[in-house]
This record gives structure tokens, C-alpha cells and sequence, in this order.
């Protein structure tokens, strides 16, 4: 009698602010899931810091590359049931372990890594707070920080590819809003699409800076949905619009549905702020109208455009 055949891996990815936790939770009610949040943001993972040490916060990594301990990162994530990410717990434990956010946010300014050693006791600390998943449950990871890297991942290991997409300037109001660092990390002084370019766009406003960031996020993660035919990419305006289609996706991803998963959008369907998952679904669009300026709006709109990927154009 031959045994059941595994249940998926799942990649969630997005840019930043684009509705990415919120449909994660939505699909993390199945009970045939289990749930990895963010473990390759080395901010707040346990462990994200010494697997990503000399890497930039949101990597570029192509089938080809090397980069066998972020390999391991996504590998552990994949077959490990991780430490959530409880912001209070994670930093005072990192922060005993020699490895708080000062550092990381210096570094980050200065270097766009968040640092370039490795520290044995926060893999040891990972790898204490971390359990093996239990056979025939599928693990869900997402994050918003691999738009850059989909290729390598999904040579490497394979999981069925999710993707995100909103409209860039009510992801981009949305990280001006809460005054995210992420907003601009100058990706374009290392993607190979505009290092060319880089004494120029170094000149220019950070709004244009941030429209080309999330310009060449958009581009690597549509190329790689039209590449690979098993990648899902998913419109949040399609999704707000139309909730009711929500359980056609777990079912393509061999989620079983349970009235756990209609409760969460119930539930979720109001009033929120910060980084909760609470919205008022009839209300995100256009949500940058409230939040950015004339100038701002224009200038992100010609850095997103200078990248010109084949989706929200008409911005």
C-alpha cells in the first residue's frame, strides 16, 4: 500500500504592504497548514540574521547563484515549525543574544546589510525554538522580502509560488504611513536592470528611488509567473472585490477549507491600523490619496515607470 503523497510547500511572496500577512492568516486556518511568517526578515527571525549574513535585505538571486546558507534558511523553513514572530519575545531574546536591532538598523543604513558575520548562538537559539512539521501538513511561507530571489528558491526546493501584487502607490502610502525603513533600500545600486544606471538614480528624489524599487519587484515577479506555469499571481484589488473567491485558492493549493477561514474574513473586515490585519475591505483602494502628496505621487509614479514592468502602467 503505497503512502499518501506529501502535502504542498507554499511561498507567499510580495513587495512589502501588499496584502501578504492578511491572506497568509486567511489560508493559515486550515488545519492542514502550518504557518512560517517572515523567517528570512532578520529584524525579528531568530536566526534570519546569521543565514542571511552578507546579503542585502531583500536579496537578488538568480537559478544560478550561490548562496548555499540562504538555501538553508528557505530549506529549514519549508520542513520546520518555526518561533513565531513575536516582536517583544524575539527582540529581547536577540537582544540577549548580542544581536538587537541597533546594529542591524546602522548597518542597514549604511551598507544595506544588516550585518556580515554569522553568530553561532543564534542558529543554536533557532534551532532550540524550532520543531520538526508533522508529516502530511503543508507549510505555508511567506514573506516580502524574496521578491528578488523567486528563481533560486524554486530551483532549489520547489514549492508552489504565490504571488501578490497592489497597486504600487497604495503599498507604497501604506509604508510611508508607518514610516517603514523598507520603503527604499536602493536595491537599484545592485539589480543588474539598473546598475548601470546608479549615479543617476542615486541624484534623484526618495520617492523616485522607492517607485524603482518596486518597479523591479514587480518585473523579476512576473517574469517569473509567466515562466513558470504552476506560480499563481494574485491581484489584492481582484480580492478585495470579490472575497467569495478566496476558497478556490486554498482548493488549487490542496488546502482542506474550514469555516475557520470565512470567519477570519468576517472578523478581519474592519477597522484597523499599524501592521494589524484589520481593514475595511471596500476601502483599500486608492489609499495613498490620504497619505501622499502631489509630489510624491508623481515622483514614485516616474521611478516605478523608469522600471517599466508590465502591470499597474496606467498608475
Amino acid at each position: 500500500m503505497s503512502s499518501p503523497a506529501p502535502l504542498p510547500k507554499i511561498l507567499l511572496a510580495g513587495a512589502p504592504r501588499t496584502g501578504s500577512t492578511w491572506l497568509a492568516k486567511y489560508l493559515s486556518w486550515s488545519p492542514s497548514l502550518v504557518y512560517n511568517h517572515e523567517p528570512d526578515n532578520e529584524m525579528e527571525a531568530i536566526g534570519a540574521e546569521y543565514y542571511k549574513a552578507g546579503l542585502p535585505r531583500f536579496p537578488y538571486l538568480t537559478a544560478e547563484s550561490r548562496a548555499p546558507h540562504y538555501e538553508t534558511l528557505f530549506n529549514r523553513a519549508f520542513t520546520r515549525q518555526l518561533k513565531p514572530n513575536d516582536r517583544p519575545s524575539n527582540q529581547y531574546l536577540m537582544a540577549f543574544l548580542g544581536a538587537g536591532r541597533k546594529h542591524k538598523i546602522n548597518n542597514l543604513r549604511q551598507q544595506q546589510v544588516a550585518s556580515n558575520k554569522r553568530p553561532m548562538r543564534l542558529l543554536w537559539a533557532s534551532r532550540l525554538l524550532s520543531r520538526r512539521v508533522p508529516e502530511q501538513r503543508a507549510v505555508l511561507v511567506k514573506s516580502v522580502h524574496a521578491p528578488l530571489s523567486l528563481p533560486f528558491i524554486y530551483k532549489r526546493l520547489a514549492p508552489r509560488m504565490v504571488l501578490i501584487f497592489r497597486n504600487p502607490l497604495d503599498a507604497y502610502g501604506s509604508q510611508v504611513k508607518l514610516k517603514m525603513k523598507d520603503q527604499n533600500r536602493q536595491v537599484f545600486q545592485y539589480h543588474p536592470d539598473t546598475k548601470e544606471d546608479r549615479t543617476y538614480l542615486q541624484k534623484q528624489p526618495a520617492a523616485f528611488q522607492a517607485g524603482v524599487q518596486m518597479g523591479l519587484f514587480y518585473k523579476e515577479m512576473l517574469a517569473f509567473s509567466q515562466k513558470e506555469s504552476e506560480a499563481i499571481p494574485l491581484f489584492y484589488e481582484d480580492i478585495i472585490k470579490a472575497p467569495s473567491t478566496l476558497p478556490e485558492l486554498a482548493r488549487k493549493l490542496g488546502l482542506e477549507e474550514t469555516s475557520d477561514m470565512k470567519a477570519f474574513l468576517e472578523k478581519s473586515n474592519r477597522s484597523g491600523s499599524g501592521y494589524q490585519t484589520t481593514r475595511k475591505l471596500q476601502e483599500q483602494t486608492n489609499t495613498h490619496l490620504a497619505i501622499l502628496g502631489p509630489a510624491a505621487i508623481e515622483q514614485f509614479r516616474a521611478g516605478y515607470l523608469y522600471v517599466a514592468p508590465a502591470v499597474y502602467q496606467k498608475i
